[in-house]
């Protein structure tokens, strides 16, 4: 049975179409091209990324594209996460991803998404891709194109409509008519004899060509068990098997620890590369907790600043029972990784032409320098999240679980906590003068995993600066808004300030 559309998360953007009796949403200016974007790109980055100027652009290109005429209500852009590799970056090349929301003849409205790559070749999309796109017409998610890839004539932009995308063939499958037959052999629900009625789905993250996350709610025929929600992940490569194997071992270790605790993998489909995920319980506490602290509002009701602080320190303790439950993933992330990562963004900002400050792109090359110089000759390796941060948390201090385990790995014992103590400390990093109360659970994070990774203890202030040149460089690459150096530049301060305590103690 077909997938409901996809969830709307589109920001409404500029403009209404004649007759549309709708008032028309307040425009958004278009977000800059990242800074390592060359001269040559750049201008058109940026009207690609203006959604009203692409609002046009779409009215006039995409209405028409369909059997029925199409209204195009609302455009919202941004960088696609491809673009920020240094390969589309070496090779001159920009991707975006665009939700439109889209009003068929009838007057319903759903959203669409377009991955978008500009510089298109003039015969994009070829002979493989239109065959693809015709065996397409008709999928529930993309019902009101007739045409899945084209070439906007006005712009050297290739677009493709979701869920066409070659390296994820399965994406196709699992949000159309096949999705209950595809997910019931993972369900203990059908093993048992139940039969879905229902799924809708809503995609979580897309990268195109690589990865995507569905989350999927599933509803039973009449006297079967209530319904339920998994997530669904989609590989373009084996990754999926191995995280599977490797998210089994780790889900019966947390049975066993007090603080650690992991989505329960359901199953994987080899031949789809899929990978079915129950959905964790509960709500998203700690990230809504930090944004309010953030932005200097108040906390929700019964939410004090001590729950915060108890939160925050289950998820140090939850890492370090990570360390210790014995699972040994393939994948390893060694300082030395980390470096060699550094040195490819090192390679794009020099010798060749961008956008980027000449005096932050010298203090960029300075921190890649001084790390060189501070490496470990060796280092212990231990189970890693890999990204570990509080937005990648899930319920409160009664019962806290990190999701995302794409970078599991082993790793030195402070890149968790380092990499959790960056991203709680960013914003009094690059907004200074606020964000007294996160300094102070940094403070109390870091105590508290230090004293169970005595280990940990030794590095941390050293990853801590290498997770924060590992963030500066890195913003080189992403497309930001009008503050975007400022806040790579104080990025750069923090990292520079921990690695000259480094060198100090270290006495190189």
């Amino acid at each position: 049975m077909p997938g409901a559309p996809i969830d709307s998360k589109a920001t409404s953007e500029d403009g209404s179409v004649a007759g549309d009796a709708r008032p028309a949403p307040p425009a958004r200016a278009g977000r800059e091209p990242s800074l390592a974007t060359t001269p040559e790109l750049r201008e058109l980055s940026r009207q690609m990324l203006d959604p009203a100027f692409m609002l046009a652009v779409f009215r006039r290109e995409l209405a028409t594209s369909g059997s029925t005429p199409l209204r195009i209500l609302s455009c919202s852009v941004k960088t696609a996460k491809t673009v920020g590799s240094r390969k589309a970056l070496r090779d001159g090349r920009a991707e975006f991803m665009y939700r439109l929301e889209v009003e068929n003849a009838a007057g319903n409205a759903r959203e669409v998404v377009l991955q978008g790559s500009t510089p298109a070749a003039p015969d994009f999309p070829g002979p493989e891709l239109e065959r693809r796109s015709r065996e397409l017409v008709g999928h529930p998610a993309a019902s009101s194109f007739e045409r899945l890839a084209l070439r906007l004539e006005s712009l050297p932009l290739g677009i493709l409509v979701f869920p066409l995308d070659p390296a994820l063939p399965a994406l196709a499958e699992i949000t159309g008519q096949d999705a209950a037959s595809l997910l019931a052999p993972h369900l203990p629900e059908c093993q048992s004899g139940a039969s879905i009625a229902r799924c809708a789905h809503e995609l979580r993250h897309y990268k195109p060509k690589e990865r995507a996350v569905l989350r999927v709610r599933l509803d039973f025929h009449e006297g079967g068990p209530p319904a339920r929600t998994v997530y669904v992940k989609l590989f373009s490569d084996e990754h999926g098997a191995e995280s599977h194997r490797e998210l089994r071992a780790l889900f019966e270790a947390s049975r066993r620890s007090r603080w650690l605790r992991v989505p329960e993998p359901l199953g994987y489909d080899a031949n789809r590369r899929m990978l079915v995920l129950a959905e964790v319980p509960g709500e998203r506490a700690l990230a809504s907790w930090i944004r309010c602290l953030e932005h200097g509002l108040p906390l929700p009701p019964g939410v004090d600043p001590g729950r915060v602080e108890s939160c925050v320190l289950a998820a140090a303790r939850a890492l370090a029972e990570l360390q210790q439950s014995g699972v040994r993933p393939r994948a390893t992330r060694t300082f030395e990784d980390v470096l060699a990562s550094l040195r490819k963004d090192r390679e794009l900002l020099e010798g060749r032409e961008h956008g980027a400050p000449p005096e932050l792109v010298e203090r960029a090359l300075a921190l890649v320098a001084r790390l060189e110089a501070l490496a470990p000759r060796a280092e212990p390796l231990v189970p890693s999240h890999g990204g570990a941060r509080h937005k990648q948390t899930v319920g409160d201090e009664h019962a806290l679980t990190f999701v995302d385990w794409d970078g599991f790995c082993l790793a030195n014992p402070a890149l968790d906590a380092a990499t959790f103590l960056a991203r709680l400390r960013l914003e009094p990093l690059t907004a200074p003068g606020g964000g007294a109360a996160l300094e102070e659970l940094a403070v109390r994070f870091r105590r508290e995993f230090s004293s169970l990774s005595p280990d940990a203890a030794a590095s941390l202030e050293l990853y801590e600066g290498l997770v924060l040149a590992e963030q500066m460089l890195r913003s080189f690459r992403r497309s930001e808004d009008e503050a975007s150096p400022r806040s790579a530049a104080l990025l750069a301060g923090a990292a520079e300030e921990l690695l000259a305590r480094c060198r100090s103690a270290s006495g190189r």
